[in-house]
């Protein structure tokens, strides 16, 4: 690119080239007289009546761009080389557009292997506006793949170009979402609003509060390790209400990603249709034998109500005074600074055997009362 543009300006200005190279060649010559002398001497001993000149540049017919260096000023010029990696990044991105509109008549693909590195959230958006700009240009000639564990770029892809790829023992595998199923228009909002679940192995799925809880109860129950949803690769994540649930989970399920469904009560009564048709079609002789046919499919009712009928009475002054919400974070956070669960919740059980499924689909069973 570089030499394309210097030779095809430089042919319309041959002579003012000429000039500056000779200019500048002296003024270089000048500072190193003595560095030549002394080189001329050594060699003298070798190489009788041999001359030696330092010049700027290479000068010569292939060669003189390659004298061009890429300055850029982000509040202090310096070459380019000088830069973080993500500008550096962005950079390559830009000049490949025009090296494209330049060179480029037929078809273009531009493979970036997670382009996000080293950029803060901002200049992610800014990349893939830049991306999208680049294909925009011309959508029938011009292809961008990319490989990432980027939430970002995740929530900007369409479902019918998102691809998940899995290594296995020999080799890989690739998971996508159909484009014309029923809910793809909800799976695109899904993306939006929770991209980390194609990233994950396993997906808690619940209704509310249980998003800052579950976690670091899970960490209480597994010896209190923290963080340990995060090491098996388990996400919580929060639906827009019971009738949700099953969007998701056909969702998960066309990418090959576990699911447990964590819910309340009054999902026995609105909520169930959706999994009708995994459950026994006879009608159950009781409540208790209802929940029992939903635990084998991995659906976890709360059968005390809802998270704050969890809670102790503690629990339920501080919903009373804050809000359901703020409640749940509040506890969250007093749980991970050494509160007792015993001190906030009266009874766990709903959320103890949700944990415990969603561990046990990734490999690390735990028996009951392990803590």
């Amino acid at each position: 690119l570089v030499r394309s543009i210097y030779w095809s300006e430089r042919e319309k200005k041959e002579d003012e080239f000429k000039t500056a190279e000779e200019q500048i060649s002296c003024l270089v010559q000048d500072a190193f007289v003595d560095a030549s002398s002394r080189t001329e001497e050594v060699l003298s001993e070798v190489v009788p009546g041999l001359k030696v000149r330092f010049k700027a540049g290479p000068f010569t017919t292939d060669d003189a761009h390659k004298a061009i260096t890429l300055f850029l000023d982000d509040g202090m010029e310096s070459p380019h080389s000088d830069k973080g990696a993500g500008l550096q990044s962005l950079l390559v991105i830009a000049l490949f557009r025009l090296y494209c509109e330049r060179f480029h008549e037929s078809s273009t693909a531009l493979l970036l292997e997670e382009p996000e590195n080293y950029l803060h959230p901002h200049g992610r958006r800014a990349l893939v506006a830049a991306l999208r700009r680049f294909v925009e240009q011309n959508e029938t000639r011009r292809q961008v793949i990319v490989t990432t564990h980027s939430e970002t770029l995740v929530r900007v892809a369409n479902v019918a170009g998102l691809k998940l790829v899995r290594k296995g023992p020999n080799s890989s595998t690739f998971f996508e979402l159909p484009s014309d199923h029923e809910h793809s228009d909800r799976w695109q909002q899904i993306l939006r609003k929770n991209p980390e679940v194609v990233f994950a192995e396993h997906v808690i799925l619940v209704e509310g509060g249980e998003e800052h809880l579950v976690p670091v109860i899970a960490s209480r129950l597994h010896n209190n390790e923290e963080g340990v949803l995060d090491r098996f690769n388990v996400s919580v994540v929060r639906v827009d209400g019971k009738m949700d649930f099953k969007k998701h989970v056909t969702m998960l399920e066309k990418l090959q990603i576990g699911w447990t469904v964590l819910t309340d009560r009054d999902f026995l009564k609105q909520g169930i249709e959706q999994f009708a048709d995994r459950l026994p079609q006879e009608a159950p002789k009781s409540e208790a034998e209802r929940i029992s046919q939903l635990e084998t499919i991995g659906v976890y009712v709360n059968p005390n109500g809802n998270l704050e009928d969890l809670y102790t009475q503690k629990g339920k002054e501080l919903v009373e005074s804050v809000g359901k919400d703020r409640a749940a974070l509040k506890i969250a956070q007093a749980l991970q600074e050494g509160a007792e669960l015993d001190e906030w919740f009266a009874d766990l059980e709903p959320i103890r055997k949700a944990v415990y499924h969603a561990l046990g689909q990734v490999g690390r069973g735990m028996e009951e009362g392990e803590e």
